[in-house]
């Protein structure tokens, strides 16, 4: 840069021999005369004035503060940072939107086992029914069967258990419902913190943008000044060569050396405005660094929260997995409780020969049973459809949750 010395004259050039008498130096452009070939006796020697501007300079340039290329450094720091805040910030909405992947296909095969459980239980149902149908034939016929159900009640404390049973699956089934509804809820926040937590992140990124603005400002500034300087010199160059092409007119130098001074003294501020809006430019970048800071820390946050959020699903699904276990154990003892109404069925149809007499005399009493069967499956129905509109409801809600948006 010529500012900088890249155009320096060398410790000589500044200085150039006169006549004895005062006149212009020696020129390749003036021709030789018989003065300037006779030999001189002495020579005088006049300071330049480009070497003493150009000292000057050099000496205010080395009491300003090297803070400009630290903070080049810094600014490029912050470049570096800010990508890297940003891979982050793209590998944590891969990993969220891995992990609401992996929820609905974890939703949809509760949403399978559910209906399985569904079924079952309605086997179950039909099974109790059956029961109870059988419990009524057995009161119809109790006058013929009093030695067969001598030897039955052990089998009707079996299918009593067998009951208690069903109204543990149902208990089950409800505690599965709820435990549902309480993670669909927390599904809602976590997505409202993830929301949050990406805002902050773009206006992170809008004050590192802001930043980068204000770095290109304070590089143009720079520029201007050295642009300003560069203009200064030039011009005390020229005016030096022109007091230097006249040193009789004494005043004229004089007013030229007030002349630079008032510049100089100009030059001077100038650089103290400069300086001090580079000392608030410099606090503004370390608020910049304060609020990198920040946002390192609430990464590091949403990092700590996510890796709560992933414990919290690992425990929720142990506890699915040994409530499934638990139903599947409750279906293998409604079937084996089945096999057994099955052989029960076998024996009566047996013994169905020897009850013929004894029927003939019970068809007031079933109708009766069956008046009051009929009432039982009413309100069985009635809670099957309560039941069933509560279940659709539920897998309503978790889908519109867990569909796309």
């Amino acid at each position: 840069m010529w500012l900088f010395g890249s155009k320096k004259a060398s410790p000589t050039s500044c200085l150039q021999p006169r006549d004895k008498q005062g006149g212009k130096p020696d020129s390749e452009d003036q021709p030789p005369t018989e003065e300037t070939e006779q030999p001189q006796a002495e020579e005088v020697f006049e300071v330049d004035w480009c070497t003493l501007a150009a000292s000057e300079v050099a000496a205010c340039r080395a009491q300003l503060p090297p803070t400009y290329a630290d903070l080049a450094a810094e600014v490029e720091q912050l470049k570096q940072s800010n990508a890297k805040f940003k891979a982050e910030n793209e590998d944590l909405k891969g990993s969220i939107a891995a992990k609401s992947e992996g929820l609905t296909r974890y939703l949809a095969d509760v949403h399978a086992r559910e209906k399985a459980l569904l079924e079952e239980a309605a086997k179950t149902e039909a099974v109790t029914n059956e029961k109870k149908y059988l419990e009524e034939l057995v009161a119809k016929k109790d006058a013929g069967l009093k030695l067969f159900l001598s030897n039955s009640f052990d089998r009707e404390e079996a299918m009593q258990a067998d009951l208690r049973r069903v109204e543990k699956l149902q208990s089950t089934i409800s505690d599965l419902e709820s435990m549902l509804l309480k993670k669909d809820a927390g599904l809602r926040l976590f997505m409202k913190d993830a929301d949050t937590r990406e805002k902050a992140l773009l206006d992170e990124s809008k004050s590192a943008a802001k930043m980068a603005e204000e770095k290109a400002y304070l590089e143009e500034l720079i520029a201007k000044k050295d642009a300003g300087l560069k203009l200064f010199l030039q011009d005390a160059f020229l005016r030096e060569r022109e007091v230097s092409g006249d040193t009789a007119d004494l005043n004229k130098v004089k007013d030229e050396n007030d002349y630079l001074v008032q510049l100089v003294a100009k030059k001077d501020a100038g650089l103290k405005l400069f300086l001090k809006d580079s000392t608030e430019r410099e606090k503004e970048v370390e608020g910049e660094l304060a609020k990198i800071e920040e946002l390192k820390n609430e990464s590091a946050y949403l990092r700590d929260c996510l890796g709560k959020k992933d414990l919290g699903l690992k425990r929720f699904l142990e506890d699915v997995h040994q409530r499934e276990q638990a139903l599947m154990e409750d279906v293998k003892k409604a079937e084996e409780s089945s096999k057994q109404m099955a052989s029960l069925e076998q024996l009566l149809t047996l013994k169905e020969a020897g009850l013929k007499l004894f029927l003939s005399d019970s068809y007031k009493r079933e109708e009766e049973m069956q008046r009051k069967l009929d009432l039982k499956l009413e309100d069985f129905e009635e809670y099957q459809s309560l039941k069933d509109a509560g279940v659709r409801n539920i897998a309503r809600a978790v889908g519109s949750r867990t569909g796309p948006k």
